[in-house]
């Protein structure tokens, strides 16, 4: 299997192209902040606990009411309402795209959610995926921009 290594100068290009575009949506400071704790938080491999998220919304000085009422429209729970997923990120095998990450296999929701979810938690990543038709699987290592040669 081969690796293909990209420059974060493209992705960096492709993701000021989206964001000229509206994509992702703007979701304000305080959400965005909380959003990538609570993503770097689940990249550990672990559903994320409302003790978890208390302590990220007293860290960040966010009303615990306005950051739980934001993750409920966001995020996968399980039976005891620990995150399991977040935009994109998630510990649900369900999902096609594998995103090797801190030692642990997560999955991705879609193939965008690959390509920007190395940023937010700041981590070299595996990214591997099946080709719709032919089901050979691809590969891509993303670095963080300090770590390519």
């Amino acid at each position: 299997m081969t690796i293909t290594k990209i420059n974060m100068s493209q992705v960096d290009e492709i993701a000021r192209n989206l964001g000229a575009a509206g994509i992702p949506p703007e979701f304000g400071v305080d959400n965005s902040r909380m959003l990538i704790k609570t993503w770097r938080k689940l990249a550990l491999g672990n559903p994320v606990t409302m003790a978890e998220v208390g302590q990220i919304s007293e860290d960040l000085e966010i009303p615990f009411g306005q950051v739980d009422e934001f993750l409920r429209g966001a995020t996968e729970r399980d039976s005891d309402d620990n995150i399991v997923g977040l935009m994109g990120l998630s510990l649900n095998s369900q999902w096609a795209h594998r995103f090797k990450v801190n030692g642990q296999t997560l999955r991705t929701w879609c193939a965008w959610d690959t390509l920007f979810l190395p940023a937010m938690v700041d981590s070299s990543v595996v990214i591997e995926s099946e080709a719709p038709v032919s089901g050979t699987t691809v590969r891509l290592e993303l670095r963080p921009k300090s770590t390519l040669t």
